[in-house]
C-alpha cells in the first residue's frame, strides 16, 4: 500500500505516467519533466550527453 501511495504522488506530481495493459500497469519516467527540474549539473551526471 505504501508503493501505491508514493506511485499516485508522482502521478500526481506528472513525473512519472502510467500505462495499463489488462490488469498490469506499467510505470516510466516523464523525462521531459524531470530535466526540466534538474540543475545543470545533476541533468550531466544521468545524462553525460546534455
Amino acid at each position: 500500500s505504501k508503493l501505491s501511495y508514493h506511485l499516485k504522488i508522482l502521478l500526481d506530481a506528472d513525473l512519472i505516467t502510467k500505462e495499463t495493459r489488462g490488469t498490469w500497469s506499467y510505470y516510466s519516467l516523464n523525462e521531459k519533466e524531470v530535466n526540466h527540474l534538474l540543475s545543470t549539473e545533476l541533468c550531466c551526471l544521468f545524462r553525460p550527453s546534455c
